[in-house]
C-alpha cells in the first residue's frame, strides 16, 4: 500500500499487530499462525540456554528445523504461512511480533 502526498508515493508505515510470548517445549507447537496480511514478523529466542528449532509451513523437528540459538532473533518478510517451533529438551521463552 502506498500513501500519496503531493507528488511523492511513500510506503505506508508498518502497523504493529501482535506480540506474543510463547513457551516452546520438546513437543512441536505453532508460534505464529498463517496470516495473508502479514508484512513482517520477528521471532526472538529470549532463553539464555535453550536452542529453538523453527519450521515454516511444516512440523518443526530438531533434525530439520532452522536453529535459533539462545538470544538470537529471526526476521521474516514475504512469508505468510504458519511457523512452528520445538526444542531438543527443556523449555525456551520465545517472543513473536507480527506486523500487518
Amino acid at each position: 500500500m502506498l500513501v500519496t502526498s503531493g507528488n511523492l508515493n511513500t510506503p505506508a508505515p508498518k502497523v504493529f499487530d501482535s506480540s506474543v510470548n510463547s513457551a516452546v517445549t520438546s513437543v512441536t507447537g505453532s508460534i505464529l499462525s498463517a496470516n495473508g496480511d502479514r508484512t513482517q514478523a520477528i521471532i526472538q529466542n529470549d532463553d539464555k540456554k535453550v536452542t529453538v528449532y523453527l519450521a515454516f509451513g511444516a512440523t518443526a523437528t530438531v533434525a530439520t528445523g532452522l536453529a535459533l540459538e539462545p538470544g538470537a532473533t529471526y526476521f521474516i518478510e514475504d512469508y505468510f504461512g504458519e511457523v512452528s517451533a520445538i526444542t531438543a529438551s527443556g523449555t525456551a521463552d520465545v517472543q513473536v511480533i507480527e506486523f500487518i
